[in-house]
C-alpha cells in the first residue's frame, strides 16, 4: 500500500489509510469498514468501498457500504450483488457513482 501510495502520488488524496494491522478481525468481518468510516467521521452508509475480492464485498456490505465490484479476480456475473461492477479503474465515471450513492 505504501509503495503504490508514494510512487503513485495518490498519498495527499487520502486522509486516512488503514490496513490489516489495525484490526482484530479480518474480512469478511466488516471491522475494517467500521473503523475506516468512524475514522472519516462517516456513517458505513455514506461511503463506497471497492473491492475484487468475495470476501471484502462481503465485509463491506455487512458494514453497510455501498460496494463497486472490482473484476480483477472475478466476473461479473460474480460480482452481481454489488451496487456498481467495473473491469478497472479506467472505466468510472464520477456519474456512476453518485447513482450508486443514491441508491
Amino acid at each position: 500500500m505504501d509503495f503504490v501510495l508514494n510512487n503513485t502520488g495518490l498519498r495527499n488524496y487520502f486522509p486516512v489509510i488503514l490496513d490489516q494491522s489495525h484490526v482484530e478481525h479480518g474480512k469478511p468481518n466488516p471491522e475494517i469498514y467500521l473503523k475506516t468510516a468512524q475514522a472519516l467521521a462517516l456513517a458505513p452508509t455514506q461511503t463506497i468501498v471497492f473491492e475484487d475480492s468475495l470476501s471484502g464485498i462481503e465485509a463491506a456490505q455487512r458494514a453497510g457500504a455501498r460496494v463497486v465490484g472490482v473484476t480483477t479476480t472475478h466476473t461479473p456475473a460474480e460480482l452481481k450483488h454489488c451496487d456498481l461492477v467495473i473491469p478497472d479503474f479506467t472505466h468510472l465515471e464520477l456519474e456512476s457513482l453518485a447513482m450508486v450513492l443514491r441508491s
